[in-house]
């Protein structure tokens, strides 16, 4: 969560929706941020990748690669939906 406030613009907004049921746990997280490229979508969950419009946000790109490990370990899926706006 830290990561997708530190992308979002003075008063953005973000919205975390949990489903949960007898087989599964849906947990989907949706920003107000600027969205990013479809060159970021390919390579975001790759080790020490950033997107390309980060700016001066300092980061290492581990972040959503540890987050996909762990779903991926407890046989989860992890999904993008993104534009750039």
């Amino acid at each position: 969560m830290s990561n997708v406030i530190q992308y979002l613009p003075d008063g953005g907004e973000v919205k975390v929706y949990l489903i949960v049921d007898d087989q599964q746990i849906i947990c989907s997280i949706k920003d107000q941020d600027i969205g990013m490229s479809e060159t970021d979508h390919t390579r975001l969950f790759q080790l020490f990748s950033l997107g390309s419009d980060v700016g001066a946000i300092i980061g290492t790109g581990l972040g959503l690669q540890i987050v996909k490990t762990v779903v991926v370990l407890h046989n989860g899926n992890i999904e993008l939906q993104s534009k750039e706006s």
